[in-house]
Order: C-alpha cells, then structure tokens, then sequence
C-alpha cells in the first residue's frame, strides 16, 4: 500500500471510530458469523466425508486468505490445487 493510499484509509478509519463504529470489533463479528456458517454446514453434512479437498478449502479461507496479500493467496491457491485440474 502506498503511503498516500494508507493516509486515506487511516482518515476512513478514524471517520469510523468518531462514529462510534468499531471495525475491528465488526471484523472479528465477520469472522464469527463465517465461521458459524462453516460448522453449521459441516454439521448439516456429517454424512459427507471430510475430504482433502474440503480440508483444503477450509484452509485457503480460514487462514491463507485473511493472513495473506492477494498475490501471496494466489501463489498458495496455485501451489495448493495446480495437479488437481490434470
């Protein structure tokens, strides 16, 4: 990110916080509700095999896609499936 680009998301933040709207707190809300929507799914389809392409779905969206740059998840996805479509 660029230093101009981080000065205007640090004033839309901060337009935020004076707003009394916290975005880490609706980050983390986010996160929850993903996460609730993840086990409600698995439980609804315990008859379904965890496989390893599920195993590897659950990956890339619960850990590679909200630690990592776009480029970085990318290269990951690439690393991941790249024999799955041969």
């Amino acid at each position: 990110m660029s230093f101009p680009a981080a000065i205007v998301a640090w004033e839309q933040l901060k337009i935020q916080r004076d707003n009394d709207i916290d975005p880490a707190l609706e980050a983390k809300q986010e996160r929850n509700n993903q996460r609730e929507a993840v086990e409600k799914q698995h439980k609804a389809g315990k008859e379904e095999a965890y496989t390893l392409r599920i195993l590897c779905d659950d990956y890339l969206n619960g850990h590679i896609n909200r630690n990592r740059a776009p480029k970085g998840a990318i290269n990951a996805l690439d690393k991941l499936f790249h024999d799955c479509d041969s």
